[in-house]
């Protein structure tokens, strides 16, 4: 099975988003943002992060997106 990870970065005005956002449910997006409600994209409890590293944020994908370390 093929996922795919639409990524948004920096997107401070999430509502913008709301017609680029997946609905296949193999489908998943990352957003980043400085932005403190997401409401508009159907996000009610956003994950706050500090700094990853680059271990730390490869780790972050998979789980998120639940592929494994052979993808």
């Amino acid at each position: 099975m093929i996922s795919r990870l639409l990524v948004f970065d920096n997107a401070d005005e999430p509502e913008l988003l709301v017609d680029w956002l997946p609905h296949n449910p193999r489908g998943k997006a990352l957003l980043t943002s400085r932005a403190a409600v997401f409401d508009a994209v159907g996000i009610v409890q956003p994950i706050a992060l500090d700094v990853l590293n680059e271990d730390e944020a490869v780790t972050l994908d998979r789980k998120s997106t639940r592929l494994n370390s052979s993808h």
